[in-house]
């Protein structure tokens, strides 16, 4: 069996480069016009756009796990420990929201999202991990953690029909 790094790190969403290069533009145009002050919160901007990142981290010898966000290398978002799980599941929800619309009258709102939970053996609450909007993106965070515990990742859809993503590791 390979060794394990003790943290592993998934990134969630990357940089918003293209934000940072359209603020590095009003800041070099506010300097051009002698707007320094501009010209700086602009440069402040543009840096915390194009090096912010949502991060999902695995400490396995220390059995903790957390959402956190990596500003130029810094990590920051309290841990969590990891309970003894069995598996990674996948659930998919589907919500209806209703509110006043502008005409006064009802306003239904539908959506859904795929939710990553650890299953906790003999409990019949999980620990709620993260959720996603779409399933290859829950799938792609229920297989990191999976891979980083060694554990099975399970996938359930909205017929609540259940299907292994990834097999356990052998023990």
């Amino acid at each position: 069996m390979a060794h394990k790094k003790p943290v592993v790190t998934l990134v969630l969403t990357s940089a918003d480069y293209f934000s940072a290069t359209l603020l590095l533009a009003v800041a070099a145009l506010c300097q051009y016009y002698h707007v320094t002050v501009l010209a700086v919160l602009s440069g402040v901007l543009a840096l915390m756009f194009g090096a912010h990142t949502h991060t999902l981290s695995v400490d396995t010898s220390r059995r903790r796990f957390r959402l956190g966000h990596r500003l130029l290398g810094f990590i920051s978002g309290p841990w969590q420990q990891l309970p003894p799980v069995q598996r990674v599941v996948i659930k998919y929800f589907s919500f209806t929201s209703v509110s006043t619309g502008d005409a006064g009258g009802p306003e239904y709102n539908m959506g859904n999202e795929y939710t990553i939970l650890l299953s906790v053996p003999g409990s019949p609450q999980a620990v709620v991990v993260t959720s996603a909007h779409n399933y290859s993106r829950a799938v792609r965070i229920g297989c990191f953690l999976g891979l980083a515990l060694g554990i099975e990742v399970v996938s359930f859809d909205q017929h609540k029909h259940q299907e292994v993503l990834q097999e356990a590791e052998p023990s």
